[in-house]
């Protein structure tokens, strides 16, 4: 069944539902029998669209996965293919992205996983009536990570031959970094914001970012990280905030941190309990000073482990 059946189905269904909910006079057949349709329309509407939204996953698995075998062999036709052939056709710069995403990323690729889950959207924009998702895969060479944000249209209601990949945005650690921690300074790069209509049909490829630093997947984001020698755990930060609620104190206790998002007002430490985890340190302005609110364990993929402390 082609997505965009599937998708007449779905609204078909949705418009039955809203019928019955409505008690349409077609469907006025009793009490207990139009309960039953009514319990009967919502279980069907359930199946079907858990049916397309576990076929879209696995598509959307599949082509990335073959996105990304392609780039690992730097195969340039490939690459082309995994597009849309609205992109083959109109963007007429592929073949020099292409060039620059290679370029851009010597792999080979480890491992790959989504980072977060994938969004769904629809865009009304003259001439572009479509849905699509987002997402972002995250690939592993070596020690360092490197970030796609995919745009892949699973609906085109104007016939444009949009479906499949429309557009890739990649960043390398240091981009993604100092995009994620808001130190704009040392990046050009501005994400999907700073886009135009077409730049959702291209390749994007950011490298470019001022000075050296280190960066680390700290819960689920990439950041700029400041190596330390420190061999504290999790409870010492916990028996610290439990008679000690000043930021500034902390710092001078445990150091200014290993990594720290200042416009979320956090901060991350490296703890000893295990491999690749941190706690995270939430502050907020008190009457006087920066006061510890929340201390969480957190791991390299998961911004949430356990929860440590919590200012009453």
């Amino acid at each position: 069944m082609s997505r965009k059946n599937r998708f007449s189905i779905r609204i078909c269904i949705c418009l039955v539902f809203m019928l019955a909910l409505s008690g349409c006079g077609l469907l006025r057949i009793g009490e207990n029998r139009g309960q039953k349709l009514i319990n009967d329309v919502k279980t069907k509407t359930k199946e079907v669209l858990s049916s397309i939204s576990g076929d879209d996953e696995k598509d959307w698995d599949k082509r990335t996965a073959e996105l990304i075998s392609a780039l690992d062999k730097h195969d340039k036709e490939g690459i082309r293919k995994c597009f849309s052939e609205y992109v083959r056709k109109n963007d007429k710069n592929l073949d020099k992205e292409i060039g620059e995403l290679l370029s851009a990323y010597s792999g080979p690729t480890d491992s790959w996983r989504w980072s977060g889950s994938s969004t769904q959207s629809y865009s009304s924009a003259p001439e572009e009536n479509r849905e699509y998702i987002t997402c972002t895969a995250v690939l592993k060479s070596g020690e360092r990570h490197f970030y796609l944000y995919l745009e892949y249209t699973t609906i085109d209601m104007s016939d444009n031959e949009r479906e499949g990949l429309c557009c890739v945005d990649f960043t390398t650690p240091e981009v993604q970094a100092a995009f994620s921690d808001g130190k704009r300074e040392l990046v050009s790069y501005a994400g999907k914001k700073a886009w135009e209509n077409e730049d959702h049909y291209k390749i994007h490829v950011a490298t470019d970012h001022k000075g050296n630093y280190e960066t680390r997947r700290i819960a689920g984001s990439e950041m700029i990280y400041t190596p330390t020698e420190t061999n504290f755990s999790s409870q010492d930060f916990v028996d610290f905030a439990n008679t000690n609620s000043s930021l500034k104190d902390l710092k001078e206790k445990f150091g200014p941190g290993n990594a720290w998002q200042d416009y979320l007002e956090t901060i991350y430490y490296k703890v000893s309990d295990g491999d690749d985890l941190y706690v995270c340190v939430t502050y907020m302005e008190g009457s006087e000073e920066q006061e510890i609110y929340q201390i969480t364990l957190v791991s390299e993929e998961n911004n949430f482990l356990k929860s440590l402390y919590l200012r009453d």
